[in-house]
């Protein structure tokens, strides 16, 4: 369960689907709600003074009606959302804010993170994701419930966080079949790292369990 959460909001249609999502676990774990808007749009050097001024208006007469709107929305949920708009850069900004607020999970939406929607992520995203400091949850445009899971282990911290995570963030699919991905280059049983104790743990999370080990190159 969650107990703080915080949504990046552009005002975009990704980032609405992001927001509901937010909305969704904050009904759900009665966790506290924040959103974060990050100014970023000025005039390259040599603008006007007057054209800086306007262009800082345009954005905050924008965000008021991007954060307004999104809580009402909460607000028609029974929920409070808690809104911050920032400057500076978006990653920078939001990743700062999520470490410096004690935020347990950052969601931002997808529909802007991706090449030519051919499902290679961009920098933009892979910096959100290397530098924050909590789960991140990236919910895409268009979401279908999967019909399977497959759950990466490469035997680090950082995998069985993420796993773990993962079981407390989506309890709903505990009876999904799930296979838990093992990937070497040697193909030995032995070599699953701390193979007893995943098992014991993730078979109380998912009951539909398969552990899987592949002789390839994890990076392959």
């Amino acid at each position: 369960m969650f107990r703080k959460i915080l949504v990046g909001n552009d005002g975009s249609d990704g980032a609405k689907h992001a927001l509901q999502t937010a909305l969704d676990l904050a009904q759900r774990d009665g966790a506290e709600l924040h959103e974060i808007s990050v100014e970023e749009h000025l005039p390259r050097y040599g603008a006007l003074m007057g054209e800086v001024d306007e262009a800082k208006q345009e954005e905050r007469e924008f965000f008021y009606r991007v954060t307004q709107e999104a809580e009402a929305a909460a607000n028609a949920r029974g929920l409070r959302l808690i809104s911050h708009v920032v400057p500076g850069h978006p990653v920078e900004a939001v990743t700062k804010f999520a470490l410096e607020g004690g935020f347990d999970l950052l969601v931002i939406g997808g529909q802007c993170f991706y090449k030519d929607l051919k499902g290679a992520p961009n920098d933009y995203l892979l910096d959100v994701m290397h530098h924050a400091e909590c789960p991140v949850l990236i919910v895409p445009e268009q979401f279908q419930s999967p019909q399977s899971i497959i759950l990466a282990y490469d035997g680090t911290r950082d995998s069985v966080y993420s796993i773990r995570q993962f079981a407390y963030l989506f309890p709903e699919w505990k009876d999904k079949p799930t296979t838990l991905l093992y990937a070497n280059e040697q193909f030995l049983e032995e070599d699953i790292p701390a193979q007893t104790q995943m098992e014991e743990w993730a078979s109380r999370h998912f009951n539909d369990l398969t552990i899987e080990h592949l002789g390839v190159d994890p990076e392959m």
